[in-house]
């Protein structure tokens, strides 16, 4: 990752750290569940969307292509 990438992690990172330091007491009510719920399939959406885009379709498209070149193989 870039620079300006691990910069803003370091931001947030600090960010949250100071939210949990201080905000003990101030939110004395649980999540409501749908909250939660939401929250989660968001963050299950945010790791498994970029997965499926990037990863598994080159790993596909290289399995077909080596598949190719051992059909040619085997013609020659």
């Amino acid at each position: 990752m870039g620079q300006h990438v691990w910069l803003l992690l370091a931001t947030i990172i600090t960010e949250l750290l100071a939210i949990v330091k201080w905000s003990k007491g101030q939110y004395t009510n649980p999540l409501p569940l749908a909250v939660k719920w939401g929250w989660t399939i968001g963050a299950i959406l945010l790791v498994l969307y970029p997965t499926f885009q990037v990863s598994i379709p080159r790993r596909v498209l290289f399995d077909r292509r080596i598949k190719l070149l051992w059909y040619i193989w085997e013609l020659t």
